[in-house]
Parts: structure tokens; C-alpha cells; sequence
């Protein structure tokens, strides 16, 4: 099999040096795992076409959104006033909810 290289001029970048191109810089995490949590990762890893490490990024990621999501929902609560909640409530009328919109 023959292989043929057409020079573009356009550089192609590795996933390491794209990311510190855009000002994106990785750290290495070392961890320890049993032995079943990683087949579990990995056969899951395999199902979505994905390394191990970005299933386990992917992971991390969700569960620090998930973390900051409720630190911020408590920062906003503390903003608020029972009273004007109370009072913003009163002013929605008392009827009965569409046909679709019920339970």
C-alpha cells in the first residue's frame, strides 16, 4: 500500500498542544481504583467510543457543575425575602390549572 502526503501547509495540532495553544492546561491526576469500578469504566468508556480518562473527566466535570449549581441556587436564596416572595405570590390568581397542566 502506497501512502501519498499532500503538504497543505496547515498544521496539525495534537489534543495536548491544541488545548495549551487555547490556553487550556492539563494536570495528571494519579488515582487508585478496584479493580471492578475500572472494568465498569472501561466497558463504559468502550460503549461511547471514549478513553477511560475522558469518561472520568466527563465525570468529574459533572459532578463539580452539580456541586457549584446548588453553592450558587443557596448564594441566590440567601438574596431573597420570604415576604416578597409571599407577596409576588398573592398576586397570582386562584383558578384552576389547563386541562394539561395538571397531575
Amino acid at each position: 500500500m502506497r501512502r501519498i502526503v499532500i503538504d497543505t501547509g496547515v498544521q496539525i495540532l495534537s489534543p495536548q498542544e491544541f488545548l495549551q495553544q487555547i490556553g487550556i492546561h492539563m494536570s495528571t491526576v494519579s488515582l487508585q481504583l478496584p479493580e471492578s469500578l475500572y472494568r465498569q469504566l472501561a466497558h463504559l468508556a468502550e460503549q461511547d467510543c471514549v478513553s477511560v480518562d475522558q469518561l472520568i473527566t466527563l465525570a468529574i466535570a459533572e459532578k463539580v457543575s452539580a456541586l457549584m449549581t446548588v453553592e450558587y441556587i443557596r448564594e441566590r436564596g440567601k438574596l431573597g425575602s420570604r415576604r416578597d416572595f409571599e407577596a409576588i405570590l398573592a398576586k397570582v390568581p386562584r383558578v384552576e390549572p389547563d386541562e394539561h397542566d395538571r397531575l
